[in-house]
């Protein structure tokens, strides 16, 4: 079961987009623990009162975490279930990965929480640093609805164009579409793209509204 404060948050990777991130939570009165391969990078937030843990696994044990990393590869690398954040994570936990990382490295890492009962919700990040600091990045958010809802506190603190578009890789997809200009105009999906569930209303929705975000300033 998850112990601790609900407004205990933890964040692994503070580059330039985690930093940002963690500026958002610390404005929203959240206490913030954080985790960066350079300690260094932690500075910034540090400084603002957030606290350093010493090692992932100790981040883990955070009622909710969040990730900002660089690839699909560190993103699977931060899950392991021995010195990563998986080690000592509470049953009920949330970890909500904001990186921009493949579908499948999304799917590899929802099961490999799933199999540490920790809820997984993919949610990258539509804008720049600078719009999330202002608050005005998109986030589309795929995972279970309970845990959606759960840190729905969260999610608000970070953005307020915050929309759930599935329970599976959905999120992932609506990033690949911002990513492809020729999708832009068009609301088809790139050619490369595979997904186990086939679109369905609700994703489809939430795709068009963070496409009108993006027009309304999200890449402003």
């Amino acid at each position: 079961m998850v112990s601790g404060s609900p407004d205990r948050i933890g964040l692994l990777g503070t580059g330039r987009m985690g930093t940002a991130l963690g500026s958002r939570l610390l404005d929203s009165g959240f206490t913030l623990e954080v985790w960066n391969r350079t300690e260094s990078k932690t500075r910034e937030l540090v400084d603002r009162g957030a606290v350093v843990a010493p090692t992932i696994s100790k981040l883990g044990q955070c009622p909710v975490v969040l990730i900002s990393v660089s690839a699909s590869d560190d993103l699977i690398a931060v899950l392991d279930r021995d010195t990563g954040l998986l080690a000592s994570a509470a049953s009920g936990s949330v970890i909500i990965d904001c990186s921009t990382v493949s579908p499948e490295a999304s799917a590899a890492a929802r099961r490999r929480c799933a199999d540490a009962d920790v809820a997984f919700l993919a949610a990258p990040v539509s804008g720049n640093p600078s719009v999330v600091r202002s608050g005005r990045a998109a986030m589309a958010v795929s995972g279970p609805d309970d845990a959606f809802a759960r840190v729905g506190h969260v999610l608000a603190a970070l953005s307020s164009r915050v929309f759930h578009v599935g329970s599976q890789e959905q999120s992932r997809l609506v990033k690949l579409c911002q990513n492809e200009p020729k999708v832009r105009g068009t609301w088809s999906f790139p050619a490369n793209t595979t997904t186990r569930e086939k679109p369905n209303s609700k994703f489809l929705v939430g795709l068009k509204l963070n496409f009108s975000a993006w027009i309304h300033g999200a890449f402003g």
